[in-house]
């Protein structure tokens, strides 16, 4: 079949390599210079920086991104390193230790910094473990057949029941059943930042999944060798443009095309389904299929139009709530930073008012300083989080 895919974001490449690969005519058509959407990587002056992604789940050995690039025969070309992250406070800062000091060796050095804190800090590990338990189940029954996925099945009911009194809790609940401290509840959920999102507003079961000890030492055994769901970190070797340009070789390689600066208009409908796309300067690129990775509303409401979609699916889309943008501000150094930060990436929290800090952002209430009317600080007294 010819397939238009609209956007060069790594979902459009993967689906594009899946599909050329498959011996079909796939044009990848993307409005921006660079192709790989927040996974492309900006050079200047020789430097370079990351859009999005960091630190990366799912691409170390028996991950889920490492699985994918093995099926499109280019794992080999995109070298991961397994690495972890700090995370500091104004009150304390924890980095790896030097020895191992296994598992849970966070956990105790928190005991020790919140000696009021030490049972509540073994209930939420407990939960912890239960809510990896879970996760872990899950991910092996992803691949069962037969009687072994029947048996994964009834294990997760059965551990779902030691969690499920919290599934219709938030994540602000969740740190308030456990943790009496402020500090202690900014610290295992201030990640939810990244998202933009308030601990009103995040599933409590999800905490553990974005909060991973792993996350915190890339010594702890992870998946596939342990048969647990807690995955190791890594950083892609030279940084995420390395996975934009494999994927999108395969394309190539199928002979595929993907048209950088190349916008476009609609999605042509005729008898209620696709058949091509229609450019900015008026081409007319005709399609037997039509994949979007764009925004919902922009794919569905100004590419598709709202006439030629269901009343209920334009209802649906208007009450989805969006994802926040994020001023991200890029520097480019010279020196040697490790005296200042140990590792290359650490999570800073500069407030214990997390619901607070993430509400005034969404209502643009940045603290702004005296004398600089123009620059938002969301790092100053009122607090924020950076990273």
């Amino acid at each position: 079949m010819k397939i238009a895919i609209i956007g060069s974001g790594m979902s459009g490449l993967t689906a594009g390599a899946t599909l050329a690969k498959a011996g079909h005519t796939v044009t990848v058509f993307e409005q921006f210079p660079n192709p790989g959407g927040v996974t492309a990587t900006v050079t200047q002056d020789g430097f370079g920086w990351e859009i999005g992604p960091l630190l990366l789940e799912g691409f170390a050995p028996g991950d889920k991104g490492r699985m994918i690039l093995e099926e499109l025969g280019v794992s080999d070309r995109v070298p991961s390193v397994h690495e972890d992250r700090g995370l500091s406070m104004p009150e304390f800062t924890l980095w790896r230790p030097k020895e191992y000091e296994g598992p849970y060796w966070r956990g105790e050095r928190l005991k020790k910094l919140f000696p009021q804190e030490s049972k509540h800090l073994d209930r939420y590990y407990r939960f912890y473990d239960r809510m990896i338990g879970l996760m872990s189940l899950a991910r092996q029954a992803e691949t069962a057949r037969g009687v072994a996925a029947v048996w994964l099945k009834l294990r997760m009911w059965v551990a779902f029941q030691g969690v499920k009194d919290k599934v219709n809790w938030n994540g602000g609940q969740l740190m308030d059943h456990y943790f009496e401290s402020p500090v202690l509840k900014t610290f295992f959920l201030g990640i939810v930042a990244d998202f933009v999102t308030a601990p009103s507003e995040f599933p409590a079961l999800g905490v553990p999944s974005i909060h991973l000890e792993t996350a915190f030492d890339k010594r702890i055994p992870t998946y596939p060798g342990s048969k647990s769901a807690q995955t190791a970190y890594t950083y892609i070797l030279g940084g995420c443009q390395t996975l934009v340009e494999a994927v999108m070789g395969v394309i190539l390689a199928n002979g595929g095309k993907v048209l950088t600066n190349t916008t476009v208009k609609r999605i042509i409908i005729e008898n209620g389904r696709a058949t091509g796309v229609e450019l900015a300067d008026g081409k007319i690129e005709p399609a037997e299929r039509v994949l979007a990775s764009g925004g919902m509303k922009e794919v569905f409401f100004d590419l598709v139009g709202r006439k030629n979609i269901p009343a209920g699916l334009v209802t649906q889309i208007e009450a989805n709530r969006l994802m926040e943008s994020v001023l991200m501000v890029q520097l480019g150094i010279d020196f040697d930073p490790t005296p200042y930060q140990t590792a290359a990436l650490c999570y800073y929290y500069k407030t214990q008012d997390l619901e607070g800090a993430v509400q005034r952002l969404c209502h643009d209430h940045l603290h702004r300083r005296p004398g600089h009317p123009g620059r938002g600080n969301l790092v100053g007294p009122q607090g924020g989080i950076s990273r």
